[in-house]
């Protein structure tokens, strides 16, 4: 009986055992039952009729039950400490997991901030080298650009010289010109005076037989009237107001100077002449068919002529009172 009892107590705390370690995590309460009774009073009777001693059957029996309560007391500390020695390795492998880890953080973080701190330096060398570079090509832009400049002034220097003799060349010729132009003048002024003083000569006579023929035309247009009139108005005037032909051509003429106007181009180039203009002076005074009967030799000259007369527009009438064919010269000559 106190083995079957100490064997099924062996038993069933190695089964706890077991389940609490291998199947249970949560942890086992040892239930310990209470030994039996050791008085067992249906043996009373059988034990009187023996040789042993009951008491010390029973002080047997509750040793060998105190000694499998001691034991398996002590299993169970055995394995609560081991439970706790378990739990203290898995906070220790926890902890310097933690460890390990903020470790590896830190590494990272350091390795990140150091590489961080490598690319700024980086980017900075980087700004510092292209700042170089700028510099560098401000520097010798500022080179070839002041180069240039000087090139520049060397060739308008050289320019400018070569202007300045070029004008120089220019102003001897001009001079030249102007001494030839100025001696070719005064060569036309000689014959255009000697030819005004023949063609004045010639005029002169010209009117001088005009006013003879007028006399003529008005003495015998008077008598033609006085004879259609029965012999009134002796006395009277012509219908120019008793003005001679000369006379009258000569008011005419002075009108035309008082019109004409020298050519500008004509004046700046030393041009001189004289243009024959040949118009007609109607009965009423006034002036047409205007135009060129003799060339001064040059256009501008004749055109201003030309433009004098036509100026003029009307005059007072003729003498005669009829229509007259004039030509009149117009002299350009500088003074």
């Amino acid at each position: 009986m106190r083995n079957f009892l100490t064997f099924s107590f062996a038993l069933t705390l190695h089964f706890g055992i077991f389940y609490y370690f291998f199947i249970n995590t949560k942890p086992i309460v040892v239930i310990i039952p209470s030994p039996p009774s050791l008085i067992d009073w249906d043996q009373v009777a059988q034990i009187q009729f023996t040789s042993v001693d009951p008491v010390a059957a029973a002080r047997e029996k509750a040793a060998a039950e105190a000694a499998a309560a001691a034991a398996a007391q002590a299993a169970a500390e055995q394995a609560a400490r081991e439970q706790a020695a378990r739990e203290k390795a898995a906070a220790e492998a926890a902890a310097q997991a933690a460890r390990e880890k903020a470790a590896a953080e830190e590494a990272a973080r350091q390795k990140a901030a150091a590489e961080k701190q490598r690319q700024e330096q980086i980017a900075r060398e980087k700004r510092i080298a292209e700042k170089q570079r700028q510099e560098q090509i401000a520097r010798e832009k500022r080179i070839a650009e002041q180069r240039e400049k000087e090139r520049r002034q060397r060739q308008a220097e050289a320019q400018a010289q070569r202007k300045r003799e070029q004008a120089e060349a220019r102003k001897r010729e001009r001079a030249e010109q102007a001494a030839k132009e100025q001696a070719a003048a005064e060569r036309r002024r000689i014959e255009a005076a000697q030819r005004a003083a023949a063609q004045a000569a010639a005029e002169a006579a010209a009117r001088a037989q005009a006013e003879a023929n007028a006399r003529a035309a008005a003495a015998a247009a008077a008598k033609a009237a006085q004879a259609s009139n029965g012999g009134g108005n002796h006395g009277g005037k012509s219908s120019g107001g008793g003005q001679s032909m000369g006379s009258w051509q000569g008011g005419l003429q002075a009108a035309i100077e008082r019109k004409k106007r020298y050519p500008r181009n004509a004046q700046r180039a030393g041009k001189t002449g004289t243009a024959r203009v040949a118009f007609t002076v109607q009965a009423n005074g006034a002036i047409n068919n205007v135009r060129i009967s003799s060339s001064s030799g040059n256009s501008d000259l004749d055109q201003a002529a030309v433009q004098a007369v036509q100026a003029v527009g009307s005059y007072k009438a003729p003498p005669s009172g009829q229509a007259v064919a004039i030509t009149v010269p117009i002299n350009f000559h500088l003074r």
